[in-house]
């Protein structure tokens, strides 16, 4: 029994305890029970292709391969709807160029109708090639796509958001579509980061005559840059010896920007990392500078990958040489060495070469999830996974050995894995493309997951050791009401102790610890 203490407040913050109690129950009602879910089993194996997903594909329960435009289609992005619906999205040919494309699954696999065209969109940006490589979802419900687009000289940052329903949010930038240059030739976006000020980071590399750096755009929910933020809204910094690309990016708790890659040291290419304060300037906090350039795991390693822990650590993964590999970093930007004893893990063989990890994720429980692709036992490329305990070995109850391989299409093979979901229960959807003997098709998977350990869920919302009804239970009773963002905590005065303060740290808690969908 959890003893809550009620305290009088202002106006703006005066409900009686019954009150919050009555909405706080309502708000844990909204959610998967903790206990129970890890408690019962899931059924199959985790680490095994779910057979309630696509039933009724041609090739088999479990995966799906989706034809979106005129021929290529190149799925690299997902998110997971609080709904259950999933996204996928990429760049799709209309026959002479590329466009941004999405589809909307059901939680069963099937085509969600009530999006873009049954179930399917395409997108002219430019007259140009278009390729859509990040996805986000707004508590709204809209959706931004980002990537490149060509602007008959070079390719810029490019965006767009759509309502709900797969139509052009004409909110954004008059249009629902923006084309922005940072660097002065090519800038190619990589990942797309949702403040919860409904400010939107768009990171990726810009070339500068001869070298690509890191780069990253801030932009206001209207789609006009966030002249705020570094240079007029634009950061464009190296960060190596010469060229450097950034390929994955996390907003932090307190508003920090963390993006990784890889650059030149000067011999070879390694995975690099900063973290930027919110206004873009580089956090001395991370490193002593604000950047760093790892030692050498292989002869060419490449970050393509980034998860933000609850405690702060930060994993990137990707590829060294021809394996996949995986690196844990304290807060500060050291190397954690509770991590494979070095920080530094270079992932068991999982094809018979040329493993690549191009998504993370992080169980409620501490494990880790990698996602890619690897050659099978011929000379094309199948899905692949691995799943880590939190200290880097390797997880046995996935699929037997902790590892996964797959090709989708027994007829046809080159499989490519990109994106990387985790559902509630711990099912991990894999998105990305796979050949059809023609062309390339949308394609993904769902496998059988957890059960996770169980989780740490409480009613102390704001992480001060105490529930209190001027903070927690008011929190919790405005979530239930439907509120979102960071109308769920103006006017709180959060007590001294307090590790949860900001929207951004209150939904991820309420989300990894309670299951929750918000």
């Amino acid at each position: 029994m959890v003893a809550c203490v009620h305290r009088k407040t202002s106006r703006i913050l005066r409900v009686s305890f019954c009150a919050c109690w009555t909405a706080f129950r309502t708000l844990l009602a909204l959610c998967p029970t903790v206990m129970a879910s890890a408690a019962l089993a899931i059924p199959g194996q985790p680490g095994t292709l779910d057979a309630t997903f696509a039933t009724s594909s041609s090739i088999g329960a479990g995966r799906l391969v989706l034809p979106v435009g005129a021929s290529n289609d190149q799925a690299t992005a997902m998110v997971l709807q609080p709904d259950g619906k999933s996204v996928l999205a990429g760049g799709c040919s209309n026959g002479t160029n590329n466009d941004f494309c999405a589809v909307r699954l059901n939680p069963d696999g099937t085509l969600d109708t009530t999006f873009g065209v049954a179930g399917k969109l395409t997108l002219s940006m430019v007259t140009g090639d278009d390729q859509a490589n990040a996805l986000a979802l707004q508590p709204d419900g809209k959706l931004v796509l980002a990537g490149s687009c060509f602007n008959g000289t070079f390719y810029d940052f490019c965006a767009a958001r759509l309502n709900p329903d797969g139509g052009l949010d004409t909110t954004f930038n008059s249009s629902g579509k923006v084309t922005l240059r940072v660097g002065s030739r090519d800038d190619k976006a990589t990942a797309l980061l949702l403040q919860s000020d409904g400010k939107l980071v768009l990171t990726g590399y810009c070339r500068a005559v001869t070298y690509d750096f890191f780069c990253a755009a801030r932009l206001n929910a209207d789609g006009t840059f966030d002249t705020a933020f570094a240079n007029m809204g634009k950061f464009f910094q190296q960060v190596g010896t010469n060229t450097g690309q950034a390929n994955a990016a996390a907003l932090q708790a307190d508003g920090k920007l963390v993006l990784a890659g890889y650059c030149f040291d000067g011999s070879q290419n390694v995975f690099c990392t900063i973290r930027l304060n919110a206004d873009g300037s580089f956090d001395t906090a991370f490193n002593a500078n604000g950047k760093l350039v790892l030692s050498a795991i292989g002869s060419f390693d490449l970050a393509n990958a980034i998860a933000l822990q609850l405690d702060g650590k930060l994993v990137l993964a990707g590829f060294c040489t021809n394996r996949a590999c995986a690196i844990r970093l304290n807060a500060d930007g050291g190397l954690d060495t509770s991590f494979n004893g070095t920080g530094k893990l270079v992932v068991p063989q999982i094809g018979s070469c040329c493993d690549r990890a191009n998504a993370v994720a992080i169980q409620p429980d501490g494990k880790l999830v990698l996602a890619g692709y690897c050659l099978g036992s011929g000379s094309a490329y199948n899905f692949c996974a691995v799943r880590l305990n939190s200290d880097a070995s390797l997880d046995a109850t996935f699929n037997g050995t902790g590892k996964f391989i797959l090709q989708l299409d027994p007829a046809h093979s080159d499989d490519r894995a990109f994106g990387l979901t985790l559902q509630p229960d711990g099912k991990p959807v894999f998105a990305g493309y796979c050949h059809n003997g023609t062309n390339y098709d949308f394609c993904a998977i769902r496998l059988d997951g957890g059960p996770f350990a169980a989780q740490q869920c409480r009613m102390d919302i704001d992480g001060d050791g105490k529930v209190l009804a001027t903070t927690d239970m008011l929190i919790g009773m405005r979530i239930a009401l439907g509120m979102r963002s960071d109308a769920v905590i103006n006017g709180i005065n959060f007590p001294v102790g307090a590790t949860r303060t900001s929207w951004t740290a209150i939904r991820t808690y309420l989300v990894t610890q309670c299951g929750m969908a918000l």
